[in-house]
This record gives structure tokens, sequence and C-alpha cells, in this order.
């Protein structure tokens, strides 16, 4: 990674889940880069923003003036709190939103977007719902209609089941 033109940044955010764990991507050569929220797929650790992810997901849209940010959520590494796979969790990217409203001096927050990829879809619509705002949105192969899960999906279903995620 060229360090010259961007800037990598581990932190830390505090959910009403707890503590957790974000990373942040952005141009250097831009004063004020608009932001793009990153929900990352996976299930606690499975899946979380590593520098492989960094490289696949966040560097292209540096690359191309935005600062992207993404939370691990509860449960995941070095985060507090119990991944519920769009339960409580959803809280921890409206949390993310909160902190990032803190450091607008260096952040354009009147149109930001959102990349939400598996999971992330699932979570980035529920963050919505809940008002999050967002001008743009993307989604990567999530899961939208969970009514045939069990069919599709028995893997996440039974996940699901032993959670008590569902009626």
């Amino acid at each position: 990674m060229n360090v010259q033109t961007h800037h990598i940044e581990r932190f830390f955010y505090r959910s009403p889940n707890g503590n957790i764990e974000a990373w942040l991507a952005s141009p250097r050569h831009i004063q004020k880069p608009r932001l793009i929220l990153f929900c990352r797929g996976g299930y606690k650790n499975y899946g979380s923003i590593n520098p492989t992810k960094i490289e696949t997901f966040f560097l292209p849209l540096v690359r191309a003036g935005f600062a992207v940010v993404g939370s691990q959520y509860s449960e995941g590494p070095h985060s507090d709190g119990i991944d519920q796979y769009g339960g409580k969790d959803v809280r921890d990217i409206l949390a993310l939103y909160d902190h990032m409203k803190k450091r607008e001096e260096y952040f354009a927050l009147d149109r930001i977007g959102i990349l939400g990829v598996s999971r992330g879809a699932m979570m980035a619509l529920q963050a919505m719902r809940d008002g999050l705002p967002v001008w743009r949105a993307a989604f990567i192969g999530g899961l939208y209609d969970c009514t045939t899960i069990e069919v599709q999906r028995p893997d996440l279903y039974a996940m699901w089941k032993e959670k008590k995620l569902f009626n």
C-alpha cells in the first residue's frame, strides 16, 4: 500500500453493545472526502476486515476519492457484544455513523454512501430502515428474501435457529 496517497487507521468506537473495532481508509490528497460505510459479511471473526478486504473493497474506493470506514460488529475481532447476525448488532453501524459525525471536519457527511457485502447487505438495509441517512447504497451478494432460507441456505437456517434469531 502506498502510504503517500492514502491513510489507513484502526480505531475503536462506542456502540450500545460495547467497544467495537473499526477500520478507516481515506485519500491524503482530498481535503474532505465523501464517506462510504462498508458493511462486511460473515459472522463473528469469519469475514472480518483484514488487509485483503481493505485492498479489495476499501482501496479502489479510496483511489476514486472516497473515505471508507467499516465496523467489525459485535463479537468480531477485538470487539465487545454478541453477534446476533442482524439483531442488536445493527446498532453498531448506527453508532459508527455517530462516531464519524464527531470527525466531520475531516469528512463530507452530507451525502454518505453505504456498501453492504453478503450479510452486510442485510445489515445495511436494516440500518437504513432504522434511520441511517444514506444518499447512495450498493449491495453485493446479499440475502434479501428469508422466506426460503431453510431450503436455500440450511447452514444459515440452522445457525439462526440455534441463536433464536427468528420465530
